[in-house]
């Protein structure tokens, strides 16, 4: 672990989820937060009244590193989630009854990922490209040593050089080495940040493993998003999740929905970040909500 040898872990047991809840998953950046603050503000509060007290979970899923994503939270501009999701997947973080630092790693994610890519061999092969570059980069971060997060991170300064670096590593580590990884690239700040991380630790793939935790069935998740970074939130939808994209979503999203054999399960909201996300929720969950109420009064429950 993170502190040395464990020899044992108390795993957060979670309740069983209740039946009129609903489990919404989302990303944050240009979703739940960008430049209508009003819009995040109607959306919790619509969330608070309508649906946490239904037993419903608010998980955050997104791109942003634990301490971004962490700061928003402790800065009251996201209120407290039931888990986090971050660095694309490759982290999960749970928050317990006793406010923002209340918060712990999801050990069980890590491992599963952990041992799911030749660490050890990947790190040797991309140490030796970062040598040869050495001109070219900034920094080389091997998290799995430093915190225990699985992904390596490389930062250089444009985008010809994150390109070149991409090349290398996919040509001497991936083929001619034949390890299994999978490599992308973000940027911020000005840099640019080649990521790479265990095959398969993806938004989508941490969102089911979220789900599965919190007890949720597929028909009563929902996934939000507005970037090409949430394809693979969205391809959960495949799974049987459904899904809502906001209206300022971006082209390249909108178009691999419209190629998606689960387009069907994703409204396209005509209202903008948190705004289109509750739309989505209205849309997915209001015949539902409407069934529950006939059901409770003692009539047909369709």
């Amino acid at each position: 672990g993170m502190w040395g040898t464990e020899d044992f872990r108390p795993l957060t047991v979670l309740p069983p989820a209740k039946k009129e809840g609903v489990l919404l998953m989302s990303d944050i950046d240009g979703t739940l937060v960008g430049d209508d603050g009003e819009a995040t503000q109607k959306f919790f509060w619509v969330w608070n009244e309508k649906y946490k007290q239904r037993g419903s979970h608010l998980v955050y899923n997104t791109g942003r590193p634990f301490p971004s994503a962490h700061n928003l939270i402790k800065e009251n501009r996201l209120e407290m989630p039931s888990a986090l999701v971050c660095s694309e997947g490759t982290e999960i973080y749970w928050f317990g009854p006793g406010g923002a630092e209340d918060v712990e790693p999801d050990y069980e994610w890590r491992e599963i990922l952990m041992l799911s890519w030749p660490y050890p061999a990947i790190k040797e092969g991309v140490m030796e490209i970062v040598e040869q570059m050495k001109h070219e980069v900034q920094d080389a971060n091997y998290l799995p040593d430093m915190n225990g997060q699985p992904m390596i991170v490389i930062s250089v300064q444009d985008k010809g050089k994150a390109d070149n670096m991409i090349g290398k590593i996919n040509h001497e580590v991936r083929h001619s080495r034949q390890l299994p990884f999978d490599l992308s690239c973000s940027s911020g700040g000005g840099n640019f940040f080649i990521l790479i991380t265990p095959k398969g630790a993806s938004k989508g793939s941490a969102a089911m493993h979220v789900s599965k935790r919190l007890g949720f069935s597929v028909d009563r998740v929902m996934v939000a998003g507005d970037g090409e970074n949430d394809v693979p939130l969205f391809e959960t939808t495949e799974e049987g999740f459904k899904g809502t994209i906001v209206s300022n979503a971006v082209e390249g999203l909108r178009a691999w929905i419209s190629r998606s054999p689960s387009g069907h399960l994703i409204h396209r909201s005509l209202s903008h970040q948190a705004l289109g996300v509750l739309e989505g929720l209205d849309h997915h969950f209001k015949d539902r909500e409407k069934d529950e109420e006939v059901g409770e009064d003692g009539g047909e429950s369709a």
